[in-house]
């Protein structure tokens, strides 16, 4: 699909969720790597308009994509967005990844080696390319919600190494950060 049917695709989806919403026409909620969707079935019954990025719901909401993600960035400097709702994928930062060499879920990161442990088979580098490029993403969206007085939250594992890799250290080192307990299965 080229990127100007994908713009194309994200403008008609946000002028619909706009006019979905009972609360506000001028602006929605961005629920980014929504998975099943659950923050956004919930705004969605309190009346408000969401927008739901998560891959398998079209190319247009591959967040991988850099057309996709320029279309977010804009509609955050916008003012159009009200909040946004960051579960960024976790599998990739899980400490629970402690299975042997060869298994789906063998180690691929530690404190040492943050963007990925050496020598890797080529299986675990698909994963590993994503969870970088989503840890990369989650900082420039948060940067950019702080820079534009956007509410924002991010929802991962406190214990996930997400937190320590940079360049999410420089991003969450002056924000608030709260969380609870809970886990990521990889």
């Amino acid at each position: 699909m080229s990127d100007k049917h994908v713009t194309t695709l994200l403008k008609k989806h946000l002028k619909q969720a706009m006019k979905n919403s009972s609360k506000s026409r001028r602006q929605v909620f961005l629920d980014l790597y929504s998975g099943a969707g659950g923050i956004s079935k919930k705004l969605k019954h309190d009346g408000f308009g969401v927008l739901e990025f998560e891959i398998n719901r079209g190319e247009e909401f591959d967040l991988t994509r850099p057309c996709v993600r320029r279309f977010v960035l804009s509609w955050l400097r916008s003012g159009i967005v009200r909040g946004v709702w960051l579960a960024t994928i976790c599998k990739s930062w899980s400490r629970a990844r402690r299975g042997p060499p060869g298994s789906n879920w063998q180690k691929i990161r530690d404190n040492e080696h943050i963007y990925g442990l050496p020598g890797l088979p080529e299986k675990c580098l698909h994963t590993l390319k994503i969870g970088n490029a989503t840890m990369r993403q989650t900082a420039e969206t948060i940067k950019t919600c702080i820079q534009f007085r956007v509410p924002v939250c991010l929802e991962n594992p406190v214990g996930s190494m997400l937190w320590q890799a940079p360049p999410a250290t420089g991003v969450f080192h002056d924000w608030a950060v709260y969380s609870t307990t809970g886990r990521c299965i990889p």
